[in-house]
This record gives C-alpha cells, sequence and structure tokens, in this order.
C-alpha cells in the first residue's frame, strides 16, 4: 500500500468539520436574507410541523393496497435474491443467501397476509 492512505479519524474528522462549517455558514447568511425569503421558510416549517388530518386529506383507506404491493415486492425480492444459489460460493455463503432470500420472502407473505 501506498502511503496516501486516510485513516478512519481523519475521514471522519474532515467530514464532521466541513459539515459544521457548512451549516454555522447558512446559519450565518440566513439573517441577511429578504424578509419575504423568512417568511416563506417560516410558513413552510409551520407547515411541516401540523400533524396530517387523514378524514379531511386523504379520505381513502389504501393501507391493504400498499400492504399487498410491498408483500409482492418483498417476495419478488426474496426470489431474486435465492437466485444468487447459482453463483459459485463455499457452503456457509450459500446458506447465507437462502436465509436472507427466506427471510426477505416470509416478511412478503406476512405483509400479503396481513393485507387480508
Amino acid at each position: 500500500m501506498n502511503g496516501n492512505t486516510w485513516l478512519f479519524q481523519d475521514k471522519l474528522f474532515w467530514i464532521i468539520s466541513s459539515s459544521m462549517g457548512g451549516t454555522l455558514l447558512c446559519v450565518l447568511f440566513y439573517n441577511t436574507s429578504s424578509r419575504a425569503y423568512r417568511d416563506k421558510m417560516d410558513a413552510f416549517f409551520k407547515r411541516i410541523r401540523t400533524p396530517v388530518d387523514f378524514e379531511k386529506e386523504v379520505k381513502v383507506n389504501r393501507d391493504r393496497f400498499h400492504l399487498n404491493i410491498m408483500g409482492a415486492t418483498a417476495i419478488l425480492g426474496g426470489c431474486l435474491l435465492s437466485l444468487l444459489l447459482l453463483v459459485p460460493n463455499s457452503p456457509g455463503g450459500r446458506l447465507g443467501i437462502l436465509f436472507l432470500a427466506g427471510f426477505v420472502a416470509t416478511v412478503g407473505f406476512l405483509l400479503r397476509r396481513a393485507a387480508k
């Protein structure tokens, strides 16, 4: 290996430092923004904090439909993961693939069952 590798601590230090620096710059320059922009941001955060009134905004309960879709997707994902068993692997690797594919497919079946 060459001597140009970064240690984990160095990466972590620079990521946190640059993130905090960018955040502090944004906070400092927020006060220099226009009043209209600040009002727009305040309205946005007020709307974000307002709870959703399900009866007024959504009206139709589609939970079963979404559970069916998520279940079918998870079953398909489990089947596709099981195709990795065709790739040459150690017995332990094959067992891990089989466990993961079975777990994902089982979650899919449970979601589909909960939808009924």
